[in-house]
């Protein structure tokens, strides 16, 4: 987990003026009406499949702030009319606390048709902030108090004032690539070809970026400015592409017949422009600038931003994001498909998006693990199997086995360390693993302590008749060790009665009990701490180490020998090498390791081949 997520979990949502907290559509596209969005942490991830509504929630809530429209992306014509009738008019509803206000408002945009006049043209896709609407759900307007003017007028709170950033990295592209990809141009006896034009019009925009004269005019084309890069864009930008430029620039031109950017980068031995670059590197250039240049207390809003990037840079870019958000006071709402900007996010800062089959809608279930959201868009990891575990100790202790079974089987095989807890591990991954319908997800387990182990004889979804299923939170906590009441289920947040909401729950409910039983598996022994010490202690090097140590459970035998191996307090790092020394002296044929071995190879399906 980066610094600057501990930093925000510890901090919240304080300390942001404007922050919108909540937006909510009583109908708008195909988002399920009155559906809820809570941005309960200041760096949001929308998360879906295509066509799923994340982008729809980016543009309302670009749209919401003062001076801008959803119109900007979206509106009606002749081949995509906005279909609308009688009270279905789509809007939204946001929710944000006024810079010096003390309590939160409500304002409604709608979409309505604005009528030509003397002073404006006509717009069959304008928005504008409407008076409270009481069906759906707004309280009504106090009796107007001029103290309140900068917040609110005689029928409406003010919108929020508040300056946006959107990146579409899709849209992120330099003037080679529009004139390359899409533009035109005129050829004749000395430029044949497309190439041609641009070897051609490239020298001479070369010429006139060495001049160092800004507007530069050329047979009526124009470089019209020019910006270096600063200190910090360039660290940012070298830090997300694993680059080493000494130095860059951007030039706005219209010398490829469309006005776009070039960008000029100059390493140590080399200068070359986007031409060469990746469109990722150009992609990043424009949104770190973009990104940086946001003012204070701004909304920053990323539609797919892993488009080109590799995952590190993915991870290293989010964390420019959190820059913002930490020092700056930034609002960020995300919309990805990249399992890398959910990486350590909490589960609230996850917002995922799934199929409401009764009304052909898209839901957002208000908090979802990252697993989760993964597994729900169909995410396939390089190997096909996930062993989850609770810690780095029981990491190394299921690798090191594995090898020693099969020294080529780790190559299908990925073990992870799961975040949280056992009981974290249960409410989440069991979920996941009844929603998703992935070959991941089949071939993916659980190996807890066995500690965890409730030793329960195993009752399944078909053997709860239905005059038990008031005692599901009981049943899940005798056979999960967890309620069924802690369970993260991405429930329907719209307007189902609440005999089908409990309905919808115990189905879920279910499903999860059955996963647990699918896929979570325990330890021969409580800890791994236990294990390790058992199959080791009899070794020539251990006994050496140990005859004086007393302690009399595991973890605190660990925490004395890495005493005596280590020059330091104990801490993290010692005790897990006090541990890997011992696992490495362990007696491979210790009728403890061996048993352990046969329940991996039984779990996950591998023979003995070494």
């Amino acid at each position: 987990m980066t610094d600057y997520i501990k930093k925000m979990n510890h901090r919240g949502c304080n300390g942001f003026d404007n922050y919108i907290e909540q937006i909510r559509f009583p109908f708008f596209k195909k988002i399920t009406k009155n559906q809820v969005i809570d941005f309960n942490y200041p760096f949001i991830a929308l998360v879906g499949p295509n066509g799923s509504g994340k982008t729809s929630v980016l543009q309302a809530l670009y749209g919401a702030t003062l001076g801008k429209s959803v119109s900007d992306f979206w509106f009606s014509t002749s081949i995509d009319p906005i279909l609308e009738s009688g009270s279905d008019i789509n809007r939204f509803i946001y929710k944000f606390k006024p810079k010096g206000y003390s309590k939160s408002v409500e304002v409604l945009n709608k979409r309505t048709q604005r009528r030509k006049t003397e002073k404006q043209d006509a717009d069959p896709d304008y928005w504008e902030s409407a008076r409270p609407s009481v069906k759906d759900g707004m309280d009504k307007m106090l009796p107007y108090d001029p103290s309140l003017k900068e917040f609110r007028n005689e029928t409406r709170w003010k919108q929020v004032s508040k300056t946006v950033t959107y990146i579409d990295f899709r849209a992120e592209i330099s003037a080679f690539d529009k004139c390359f990809y899409f533009g035109d141009f005129t050829a004749r006896p000395t430029i044949k070809t497309k190439k041609d034009f641009l070897r051609h019009r490239s020298a001479a925009l070369d010429g006139c970026i060495k001049s160092n004269v800004f507007p530069r005019t050329w047979h009526s084309r124009t470089l019209k400015k020019l910006r270096l890069l600063t200190e910090i864009e360039l660290q940012w930008i070298n830090s997300i592409l694993n680059k080493s430029y000494v130095s860059a620039k951007i030039v706005s031109h219209n010398f490829y017949n469309q006005t776009g950017f070039s960008i000029i980068f100059s390493t140590d031995n080399q200068t070359y422009s986007e031409a060469v670059a990746g469109s990722g590197e150009v992609a990043v250039v424009t949104s770190v600038i973009k990104i940086l240049s946001s003012k204070p207390h701004s909304l920053i809003l990323l539609d797919e931003p892993e488009v080109s990037l590799h995952p590190g840079a993915q991870l290293r870019l989010r964390d420019l994001l959190f820059y913002k958000v930490t020092e700056d006071n930034c609002q960020v709402v995300v919309s990805t498909h990249s399992e890398n900007f959910l990486k350590d996010l909490p589960n609230k800062a996850v917002k995922l998006f799934y199929r409401d089959e009764v009304n052909n809608t898209y839901s957002v279930a208000p908090e979802a693990s990252a697993e989760q959201a993964f597994f729900r868009i169909g995410g396939e990891r390089i190997s096909s199997r996930i062993v989850y575990v609770e810690d780095d100790l029981a990491q190394l202790l299921v690798e090191t086995a594995i090898e020693e079974i099969d020294v080529h089987a780790m190559k299908d095989i990925t073990i992870t360390s799961h975040p949280g807890g056992a009981r974290t591990i249960i409410k989440n991954l069991s979920v996941s693993f009844a929603l998703s319908e992935t070959a991941t997800q089949e071939n993916s387990l659980v190996l807890l302590d066995g500690d965890m182990n409730p030793n329960a004889n195993i009752i399944r979804a078909a053997d709860i008749p239905l005059n038990e299923r008031d005692n599901l939170n009981r049943i899940l906590k005798e056979q999960t060790g967890v309620s069924g009441e802690a369970f993260n289920l991405p429930l329907n947040g719209g307007n189902a009665s609440p005999a089908i909401a409990k309905e919808q729950k115990n189905e879920l409910l279910l499903k999860a009990l059955d996963a647990f039983h699918d896929h979570f598996n325990f330890m021969n022994v409580d800890t791994p701490e236990e294990l390790i010490w058992k199959i080791s202690s009899g070794s020539s090097v251990m006994q050496a180490l140990c005859s004086d140590i007393s302690s009399t459970k595991y973890k605190d035998k660990f925490i004395e020998l890495s005493r005596k191996i280590s020059p330091k307090e104990p801490n993290a790092e010692t005790i897990l090498t006090a541990q890997t020394l011992a696992l490495t002296n362990r007696d491979k044929n210790h009728p403890i390791w061996l048993e352990f071995k046969d329940l991996l190879k039984d779990i996950l399906n591998i023979s003995d081949i070494g």
